[in-house]
């Protein structure tokens, strides 16, 4: 009995401390007219976490990296082969997911053959105009952090 009346007065105290603590209807309408002046919604912790996760790459998984991987390699390929001094190209994209995402862009092209003055001329086909078509679509898929591109090497190959 000792212990059921004890139980019962504790539960008691426990609730009148919950009451003193508890906020009051009037503050709760004076926060939503605030949250509603600025335009602010509330924010539970998975929405928080959604927020920085996808900010600093941590929810991405293996799937999501690798669709990424396609996704990538078929705009940059697309992109290249649009190049009027493309013939031929291959893209392979790998992407990593460390603290932050960073990976290696490697192409390889096959340029349309030049005509007699440029080959006299000696005009080279450099491959600056395949790299910036490829950090352009980098940028593109990477819309919200296009400081990103610094953490991809890409390498091209022509023959």
């Amino acid at each position: 009995m000792r212990k059921l009346k004890a139980l019962l007065e504790e539960d008691s105290e426990s609730r009148q401390k919950l009451d003193e603590n508890s906020i009051d209807e009037e503050d709760l309408a004076q926060r939503d007219n605030l949250l509603e002046k600025y335009g602010l919604r509330e924010m539970d912790d998975d929405d928080v976490e959604e927020l920085l996760g996808r900010r600093n790459g941590h929810n991405l998984n293996n799937k999501d990296i690798e669709n990424m991987e396609m996704v990538l390699a078929k705009k940059i390929y697309k992109s290249i082969i649009s190049l009027p001094s493309i013939k031929k190209a291959a893209v392979e994209v790998f992407i990593e997911n460390d603290i932050e995402l960073y990976g290696t862009v490697n192409i390889v092209v096959e340029y349309e053959p030049k005509g007699l003055l440029n080959r006299i001329i000696g005009t080279s086909n450099d491959n600056t105009e395949t790299i910036e078509v490829t950090q352009i679509e980098i940028i593109e898929i990477f819309e919200n952090d296009h400081e990103i591109i610094e953490n991809f090497e890409i390498t091209v190959e022509s023959f």
